[in-house]
């Protein structure tokens, strides 16, 4: 026959439990035997044991607590973090944001400055060309000038 842990413990514990009353209830009567002596430390023993168990259960149990709520602070720590690296890096995305507005509005200003520029480009162009006509003109009238004080003709 094979009994279960649990079976031979209940097993053991109720012989053990009414071998012990039978014995305390002759302890001033008669001389105890040392079996029956050791039958009583045995009974001690399991008394402490299962005091003992009790205790580390409590003990274990309370431990439990202890660790679930710290683990709980923890993640609510970790999450207070997490949630600070967010909006420091929304804070720094932001900052890229407007460093990248103002490069777009340098840029702008860049090619505003360039149409100047072409516009500044053309005028001298156009000036050139008028100087190169009035020079020619200039040249022309002094040729002919020349031509009538000094011609003979």
């Amino acid at each position: 026959m094979v009994l279960c842990y649990g079976m031979f413990d209940d097993v053991f514990s109720q012989w053990l439990d009414k071998k012990a009353a039978e014995i305390i209830a002759k302890i001033d009567k008669e001389k105890l035997s040392s079996e029956e002596m050791i039958i009583l430390i045995l009974k001690a023993q399991a008394n402490h044991f299962a005091h003992l168990d009790q205790d580390l259960r409590r003990e274990m149990q309370i431990l439990r607590e202890d660790t679930m709520r710290e683990i709980a602070l923890l993640r609510e720590d970790m999450n207070r973090r997490f949630e600070q690296v967010e909006k420091r890096f929304e804070q720094v995305e932001k900052r890229f944001e407007q460093v990248e507005m103002r490069f777009e509005q340098i840029d702008k200003r860049f090619e505003q400055i360039d149409k100047r520029f072409e516009q500044i480009d053309k005028r001298f162009n156009q000036l050139y060309t008028f100087l190169q006509w009035l020079m020619g003109l200039l040249v022309s009238s002094a040729v002919a000038i020349l031509v009538k004080l000094f011609w003979k003709g």
